[in-house]
């Protein structure tokens, strides 16, 4: 049975109440002042708490900031009069989930009542999910026997119990948001939070809200606001994935909020504190990024106060029996299966892979491997065809084109074009392959669809040289 604890001193605010919950089974607890009603928020727990907006030895609002410091599940609902209307509306939104103004219609009452339960339910399950999460990421993944991982580990482990910023790097797929996680959930903030805004999915025009929140045009006259992350995941972190992707405008919002402490909140002159976590990640050299004006250098110190170089799969290939064995028991554990064995010859095929996807591309294996296979050992035939057969790739066994074929002549050569020369037949194959579709080409080539764009451009290929006869559409 849902409770709910109504603190009033007020005998209308009372008799409302009671004859909008008496058409409900919730159970009723009553308080009569502030200091009664934190007592049993402190000892008891409520689904949902009435307060006046005037109590006798405190106001409404103070002693919902009070209860917020131990309380997260609670949902907290202002009752006010229309003459304090505005009074409320200008603070409800800073801690209670809403508010109600006498005279009350009970279908109002109820329907407000089921919202703020439904929203009670799901913090308790956000609790739950936390609590997993904390046990998920215990850093299974910087275990290892190479070098990388066990100065990655050491690094981690340290920098997770700081307040420190961090700068995460790494090609795509390397575990950048594994690493981010990670760090979180390992840090003294780990029940609070942990909010992701990927900067590169978000179009620009709607990031500044996602950031920093909007005011709602259905609401200009209550004064309601959409906060934005930075407000929401007020002690916990925010992870800023693709950082260089901020359009140059919020980067610098961003950044006289890091320094001052506080950002302005949507729709008013307002302030409000800063107190997350920043940590932030990029698949470029920020120094190139910052050359080419895509990285605010200011913001780009101010955020890197540590700076985590995630190195490649194929640079760590000794770890990956280790990474694949965590991949394939947390898949088996929720499929109810055994953990399956991996036979010499899968492990020597996964070992001779040059990881293009890298961690990524190493989960996506293993969620194929543990699917089909039946017999409890990884075999060849379990893996994916590019494992299984590089050369239907055109890569010799370790993932690369066969460089074999140059030869180095006896006056030498201009090596910056033959790279160029490299990295133009390469790019222009998988565009055929694709049928010129940048992002299937991107992905042949283990880069992103930005990052092939930028090569195209360099190199000079464009719809230009494109055959007469292909017609493939562009995502």
């Amino acid at each position: 049975m849902s409770r709910a604890l109504v603190i009033t001193s007020q005998p209308e605010v009372m008799d409302a109440l009671e004859s909008s919950l008496g058409q409900t089974d919730i159970e009723i607890v009553v308080s009569f002042d502030g200091a009664e009603g934190l007592n049993l928020l402190m000892r008891e727990y409520f689904d949902i708490c009435y307060v006046s907006f005037k109590l006798p030895d405190m106001e409404g609002m103070e002693m919902v900031w009070e209860a917020l410091n131990f309380k997260s599940a609670t949902q907290f609902i202002i009752v006010t009069t229309e003459p304090e209307r505005q009074q409320t509306v200008s603070k409800v939104w800073e801690g209670a989930y809403d508010y109600l103004v006498l005279p009350v219609d009970p279908k109002e009452v109820i329907l407000q009542l089921n919202r703020a339960l439904g929203l009670a339910e799901l913090k308790a399950d956000n609790r739950h999910l936390r609590t997993q999460l904390i046990n998920r990421y215990d850093f299974p993944m910087l275990t290892g026997t190479s070098a990388a991982a066990t100065d990655l580990f050491s690094i981690v482990v340290r920098i997770s119990k700081t307040e420190a910023a961090v700068l995460i790097t790494g090609e795509s797929g390397s575990g950048k948001n594994y690493i981010a996680k990670t760090i979180h959930y390992n840090s003294p903030r780990k029940h609070q939070l942990f909010v992701e805004i990927n900067c590169a999915a978000v179009p620009n025009r709607l990031l500044d809200q996602e950031l920093f929140g909007s005011r709602s045009e259905e609401h200009i006259s209550s004064g309601r606001t959409r906060p934005g992350k930075l407000e929401l995941a007020r002690g916990g972190t925010v992870f800023l994935e693709d950082l260089d992707r901020l359009r140059p405008a919020i980067q610098e919002k961003l950044l006289q909020a890091v320094k001052a402490g506080e950002f302005p909140r949507a729709g008013g002159p307002q302030t409000y504190p800063l107190e997350v976590r920043l940590l932030a990640s990029t698949s470029v050299d920020p120094k190139e990024a910052i050359a080419q004006g895509a990285l605010n250098k200011d913001l780009f110190e101010k955020l890197c106060s540590v700076r985590l170089d995630i190195p490649p799969l194929r640079q760590r290939k000794d770890d990956i029996p280790v990474i694949l064995g965590h991949f394939m028991a947390e898949n088996s554990g929720m499929l109810g299966r055994a953990t399956p064995r991996v036979s010499r010859e899968a492990r020597d095929l996964l070992l001779r892979h040059n990881w293009p996807g890298n961690i990524r591309e190493l989960e996506n294996v293993a969620d194929h491997a543990v699917l089909i296979n039946s017999s409890g050992i990884i075999a060849p035939e379990d893996l994916p065809g590019p494992i299984r057969s590089p050369e239907e790739n055109g890569l010799d066994t370790e993932g690369c084109v066969n460089m074999m074929e140059i030869r180095l002549s006896d006056r030498g050569i201009i090596l910056k074009e033959v790279v160029r020369a490299l990295e133009s037949s390469l790019v222009f194959q998988a565009l055929e392959k694709t049928e010129w579709n940048r992002t299937r080409a991107a992905e042949l080539l283990g880069m992103k669809r930005t990052t092939l764009l930028e090569k195209m451009k360099n190199l000079g290929i464009s719809e230009a040289i494109r055959p007469k006869d292909m017609d493939g559409t562009e995502e």
